[in-house]
């Protein structure tokens, strides 16, 4: 099978803090659900997104695991498009909770900006692998995924 760039999007709302000292700025909300297909039809499993997020937590405790406000068209991370870091990934009753971290670049700048004016934000994840369809036409992720950030 060949692996292709994934991007799913989910319609969240997060928790949204500003820190008055230093006007760091938070997102915490669900990034994902586990077992329950995307917009996009795919299915990833609680298992998967496990496995994922450990191999990812020592790059999150680094600060890491950089994210865009839209995702490039190679599916590979710039770092002079990054607006915000990914802080940590859990799965709780199937919901993937996850927390971000906006970074003080340009594109942090217009994340902050858009946060300011009150505007809708949703998170989607990205990542490479390859999906197999089921009965239902759901497009289930298979175990060669690697997800990099949401």
């Amino acid at each position: 099978m060949a692996k292709e760039l994934l991007c799913d999007s989910y319609p969240i709302r997060f928790q949204i803090t500003e820190s008055a000292s230093d006007g760091v700025v938070t997102f915490t909300g669900e990034f994902a659900r586990c077992g329950v297909p995307t917009q996009n039809g795919r299915v990833y499993s609680e298992r998967l997104w496990l496995r994922e997020f450990a191999r990812l937590s020592r790059a999150m405790k680094e600060n890491r695991v950089f994210a865009h406000l839209d995702h490039p068209g190679s599916g590979r991370t710039e770092l002079k498009e990054a607006s915000h870091i990914i802080t940590s990934l859990e799965v709780k009753n199937g919901v993937v909770i996850g927390s971000a971290r906006a970074l003080s670049t340009r594109a942090g700048q217009d994340l902050k900006a858009l946060v300011h004016d009150n505007c809708t934000l949703g998170v989607s994840s990205r990542g490479f692998g390859s999906v197999v369809e089921d009965n239902q036409g759901n497009k289930i992720v298979q175990d060669d995924f690697k997800l990099i950030t949401f």
